[in-house]
């Protein structure tokens, strides 16, 4: 037992040590047509530790000005068959990307479609 537990308490002080370095910039997005699922409204969103929210953070480590572009949540599609065992599924998957598509769920896909879809690995 003491044979694991010394370690098991190294590997939660190295944990509890990466959880309590310095947090993520904070941005503030301002001057954006946002998407809210039914029209778009003119709003400032932030992002605190990779997280959008509508509170404004105590510091702002960084200011973006959207210039009143448009912005929108990536979409989806619920039920897919045009990618799934089609031989330029690379092709209409990059076409999906451009549209702002970025799931697919794609109903009755087998392992051996999947994998002839799937991205190359990094």
């Amino acid at each position: 037992m003491k044979r694991i537990l010394v370690p098991f308490l190294f590997f939660c002080f190295i944990c509890l040590d990466m959880m309590a370095q310095t947090a993520g910039k904070n941005y503030e997005f301002r001057n954006g047509q946002w998407y809210n699922g039914k029209g778009f409204v003119t709003a400032t969103w932030y992002t605190t530790n990779g997280v959008l929210s509508k509170k404004a953070p105590a510091k702002i480590d960084s200011m973006i000005d959207l210039e009143g572009r448009w912005v929108v949540p990536p979409m989806g599609d619920a039920h897919c068959s045009s990618v799934t065992e089609n031989p330029s599924a690379t092709n209409t998957l990059s076409q999906y990307m451009g549209e702002g598509v970025f799931y697919l769920q794609m109903l009755g896909n087998t392992q051996e479609g999947r994998a002839a879809t799937a991205p190359p690995s990094k």
